[in-house]
Protein backbone atom coordinates (compact mmCIF):
# COMPACT_ATOMS: atom_id res chain seq x y z
CA UNK A 1 0.00 0.00 0.00
CA UNK A 2 3.05 2.38 1.02
CA UNK A 3 4.37 1.52 -2.37
CA UNK A 4 1.45 2.40 -4.39
CA UNK A 5 0.95 5.67 -2.41
CA UNK A 6 3.76 6.99 -3.70
CA UNK A 7 3.72 6.13 -7.19
CA UNK A 8 0.77 7.90 -6.89
CA UNK A 9 2.34 10.92 -5.13
CA UNK A 10 5.05 10.74 -8.24
CA UNK A 11 2.04 11.02 -10.64
CA UNK A 12 0.56 13.90 -9.66
CA UNK A 13 3.82 16.05 -9.05
CA UNK A 14 4.50 15.10 -12.20
CA UNK A 15 1.10 16.32 -14.06
CA UNK A 16 2.23 19.46 -12.34
CA UNK A 17 3.27 21.98 -14.07
CA UNK A 18 5.26 24.64 -13.50
CA UNK A 19 3.37 27.84 -13.32
CA UNK A 20 0.87 25.22 -11.49
CA UNK A 21 3.32 25.36 -8.67
CA UNK A 22 3.90 29.21 -8.61
CA UNK A 23 0.40 29.65 -8.30
CA UNK A 24 -0.29 27.11 -5.65
CA UNK A 25 2.96 28.82 -4.07
CA UNK A 26 1.67 32.36 -4.52
CA UNK A 27 -1.80 31.32 -2.82
CA UNK A 28 0.64 29.82 -0.08
CA UNK A 29 2.77 32.74 0.16
CA UNK A 30 -0.38 35.69 0.30
CA UNK A 31 -2.35 33.55 2.48
CA UNK A 32 0.19 33.94 5.14
CA UNK A 33 1.05 37.24 4.53
CA UNK A 34 -2.74 38.25 4.73
CA UNK A 35 -2.73 36.38 8.13
CA UNK A 36 -0.21 38.11 9.98
CA UNK A 37 -1.68 41.43 8.17
CA UNK A 38 -4.45 40.77 10.06
CA UNK A 39 -3.01 39.64 12.94
CA UNK A 40 -1.22 43.30 13.49
CA UNK A 41 -4.18 44.75 12.58
CA UNK A 42 -6.25 42.90 15.36
CA UNK A 43 -2.97 43.62 17.74
CA UNK A 44 -2.77 47.74 16.55
CA UNK A 45 -6.70 47.90 17.14
CA UNK A 46 -6.83 46.47 20.68
CA UNK A 47 -3.70 49.26 21.29
CA UNK A 48 -5.04 52.03 19.98
CA UNK A 49 -8.37 51.19 21.86
CA UNK A 50 -6.44 50.70 25.38
CA UNK A 51 -4.36 54.03 24.53
CA UNK A 52 -7.69 56.06 24.12
CA UNK A 53 -9.51 54.38 27.62
CA UNK A 54 -6.45 55.70 28.97
CA UNK A 55 -5.86 58.90 27.51
CA UNK A 56 -9.57 59.28 29.03
CA UNK A 57 -8.89 58.78 32.39
CA UNK A 58 -5.85 61.52 31.86
CA UNK A 59 -8.30 63.74 30.81
CA UNK A 60 -10.56 62.99 33.46
CA UNK A 61 -7.43 63.43 35.66
CA UNK A 62 -6.30 66.77 34.19
CA UNK A 63 -9.35 68.39 34.52
CA UNK A 64 -9.86 67.07 38.05
CA UNK A 65 -6.30 68.76 38.67
CA UNK A 66 -7.33 72.26 36.90
CA UNK A 67 -9.85 72.75 38.66
CA UNK A 68 -7.99 72.47 42.11
CA UNK A 69 -5.17 74.90 41.14
CA UNK A 70 -7.78 77.35 39.87
CA UNK A 71 -9.45 76.57 43.68
CA UNK A 72 -5.70 76.94 44.95
CA UNK A 73 -4.99 80.60 42.75
CA UNK A 74 -8.56 81.78 44.72
CA UNK A 75 -6.97 81.46 48.27
CA UNK A 76 -3.11 82.54 47.38
CA UNK A 77 -4.76 85.37 45.51
CA UNK A 78 -6.45 86.94 48.83
CA UNK A 79 -2.76 86.27 50.39
CA UNK A 80 -0.70 88.35 47.60
CA UNK A 81 -2.96 90.80 47.81
CA UNK A 82 -3.05 91.54 51.54
CA UNK A 83 0.57 90.99 51.32
CA UNK A 84 0.51 93.90 48.90
CA UNK A 85 -1.71 96.05 50.72
CA UNK A 86 -0.24 95.43 54.22
CA UNK A 87 3.66 96.24 52.83
CA UNK A 88 1.96 99.45 51.33
CA UNK A 89 0.67 100.51 54.40
CA UNK A 90 3.56 100.21 56.61
CA UNK A 91 2.04 96.94 58.55
CA UNK A 92 -0.27 99.63 60.19
CA UNK A 93 -3.77 98.13 60.01
CA UNK A 94 -5.11 101.70 60.91
CA UNK A 95 -4.21 102.63 57.84
CA UNK A 96 -6.58 100.03 56.20
CA UNK A 97 -10.61 100.81 56.37
CA UNK A 98 -12.62 98.25 57.71
CA UNK A 99 -14.83 97.24 54.65
CA UNK A 100 -11.10 96.83 52.99
CA UNK A 101 -9.95 94.76 55.38
CA UNK A 102 -12.87 92.47 55.23
CA UNK A 103 -11.93 91.39 51.81
CA UNK A 104 -8.98 89.77 53.41
CA UNK A 105 -10.47 87.90 56.14
CA UNK A 106 -9.48 84.49 54.45
CA UNK A 107 -5.74 85.18 54.70
CA UNK A 108 -6.14 84.13 58.41
CA UNK A 109 -8.01 80.82 57.55
CA UNK A 110 -6.76 80.05 53.99
CA UNK A 111 -4.69 76.72 54.57
CA UNK A 112 -5.25 75.38 51.25
CA UNK A 113 -2.48 72.63 50.17
CA UNK A 114 -2.54 71.65 46.46
CA UNK A 115 -2.12 68.27 45.43
CA UNK A 116 -1.31 66.80 42.14
CA UNK A 117 -2.83 63.85 41.04
CA UNK A 118 -0.65 60.92 39.09
CA UNK A 119 -3.11 58.20 39.24
CA UNK A 120 -4.06 58.24 35.30
CA UNK A 121 -0.67 58.95 34.33
CA UNK A 122 0.95 55.97 36.67
CA UNK A 123 -1.77 53.18 34.48
CA UNK A 124 -0.10 55.48 31.00
CA UNK A 125 3.51 54.68 31.81
CA UNK A 126 2.90 51.37 34.03
CA UNK A 127 0.96 49.38 30.94
CA UNK A 128 3.54 50.46 28.31
CA UNK A 129 0.73 52.02 26.52
CA UNK A 130 3.12 55.16 25.88
CA UNK A 131 4.80 53.40 23.20
CA UNK A 132 1.50 52.82 21.10
CA UNK A 133 0.78 56.69 20.93
CA UNK A 134 1.71 57.79 17.32
CA UNK A 135 1.47 61.38 18.60
CA UNK A 136 4.63 61.60 20.38
CA UNK A 137 4.91 65.53 20.62
CA UNK A 138 0.76 65.44 22.29
CA UNK A 139 2.62 63.04 24.29
CA UNK A 140 5.85 65.29 25.61
CA UNK A 141 3.00 68.11 26.18
CA UNK A 142 1.28 65.87 28.43
CA UNK A 143 4.55 65.01 30.69
CA UNK A 144 4.99 67.78 30.56
CA UNK A 145 2.34 69.59 32.02
CA UNK A 146 2.29 66.37 34.96
CA UNK A 147 5.81 67.76 35.54
CA UNK A 148 5.10 71.49 35.95
CA UNK A 149 2.69 70.33 38.27
CA UNK A 150 4.95 68.39 40.27
CA UNK A 151 7.74 71.32 40.61
CA UNK A 152 4.12 73.63 41.51
CA UNK A 153 3.21 71.34 43.78
CA UNK A 154 6.30 70.95 45.85
CA UNK A 155 7.01 75.01 45.59
CA UNK A 156 3.43 75.96 47.34
CA UNK A 157 4.20 72.74 50.10
CA UNK A 158 7.01 75.14 51.36
CA UNK A 159 4.15 78.00 51.48
CA UNK A 160 1.99 76.02 52.77
CA UNK A 161 3.91 74.57 56.01
CA UNK A 162 5.46 78.01 56.13
CA UNK A 163 2.07 80.02 56.58
CA UNK A 164 0.34 76.64 58.71
CA UNK A 165 3.64 77.08 61.28
CA UNK A 166 3.25 80.81 61.41
CA UNK A 167 -0.36 81.72 61.23
CA UNK A 168 -2.32 78.52 62.06
CA UNK A 169 -0.66 77.45 64.63
CA UNK A 170 -0.80 80.45 66.83
CA UNK A 171 -4.55 80.79 65.44
CA UNK A 172 -5.30 77.37 66.59
CA UNK A 173 -4.09 78.04 69.81
CA UNK A 174 -5.22 81.40 70.87
CA UNK A 175 -6.84 82.35 73.93
CA UNK A 176 -10.62 83.81 73.78
CA UNK A 177 -10.69 87.12 74.54
CA UNK A 178 -11.87 89.38 76.99
CA UNK A 179 -16.07 87.94 76.08
CA UNK A 180 -15.03 84.38 76.19
CA UNK A 181 -14.95 84.81 72.00
CA UNK A 182 -12.52 82.03 70.30
CA UNK A 183 -10.28 83.01 67.22
CA UNK A 184 -13.05 82.59 64.85
CA UNK A 185 -15.45 84.28 66.29
CA UNK A 186 -13.25 87.60 66.78
CA UNK A 187 -13.60 90.07 63.85
CA UNK A 188 -11.60 90.45 61.54
CA UNK A 189 -9.60 93.77 62.37
CA UNK A 190 -8.58 91.31 65.81
CA UNK A 191 -7.62 88.46 64.22
CA UNK A 192 -5.27 90.16 62.27
CA UNK A 193 -3.82 92.17 64.43
CA UNK A 194 -3.28 89.39 66.88
CA UNK A 195 -1.41 87.47 63.76
CA UNK A 196 0.86 90.35 63.45
CA UNK A 197 1.98 90.36 67.12
CA UNK A 198 3.19 86.83 66.75
CA UNK A 199 6.97 86.52 66.20
CA UNK A 200 7.91 86.40 62.46
CA UNK A 201 4.66 87.13 61.42
CA UNK A 202 5.57 90.79 60.01
CA UNK A 203 8.27 89.61 58.19
CA UNK A 204 6.64 86.11 56.12
CA UNK A 205 3.69 88.70 55.54
CA UNK A 206 6.02 91.37 53.62
CA UNK A 207 7.47 88.09 51.76
CA UNK A 208 4.79 86.44 50.70
CA UNK A 209 4.64 88.15 47.24
CA UNK A 210 8.21 87.36 46.15
CA UNK A 211 8.16 83.91 47.99
CA UNK A 212 7.97 82.37 44.14
CA UNK A 213 6.79 83.32 41.17
CA UNK A 214 3.02 83.41 41.09
CA UNK A 215 2.54 84.01 37.46
CA UNK A 216 3.21 80.23 36.75
CA UNK A 217 -0.18 79.50 38.52
CA UNK A 218 -1.62 81.52 35.24
CA UNK A 219 0.40 80.14 32.91
CA UNK A 220 0.35 76.38 33.75
CA UNK A 221 -3.71 76.99 33.81
CA UNK A 222 -3.91 77.83 30.72
CA UNK A 223 -1.47 75.44 29.57
CA UNK A 224 -3.64 72.89 30.99
CA UNK A 225 -6.52 74.11 29.46
CA UNK A 226 -4.64 73.88 25.93
CA UNK A 227 -3.57 70.10 26.38
CA UNK A 228 -7.35 68.78 27.41
CA UNK A 229 -9.02 70.90 24.46
CA UNK A 230 -6.53 68.43 22.38
CA UNK A 231 -6.58 65.61 24.45
CA UNK A 232 -10.39 65.54 23.96
CA UNK A 233 -10.33 66.24 20.28
CA UNK A 234 -8.34 63.41 19.66
CA UNK A 235 -9.27 60.76 22.33
CA UNK A 236 -13.05 61.79 22.65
Amino acid sequence: MEKRFWMRAKTVVKGWRMGDYLRQLSIVVVGIVISFWGSDLITDHVHQKEVRSTMQLVIEELRRNRDELKMYKQCITVDIRFSCLLTKCNLDLDKIPQDTLVRYDGFSSNLFSLSNRTDALDVMKGSSLMQYIPDKLLLQNVLQVYYDLKELTANTDIYYKYKQNLIMVPALNAAPDEKGKAFVDWNVRDRLSYLLRQQGVNNFVCAIEYMMNWNMIDVLIVEMEELIGALEKKYR
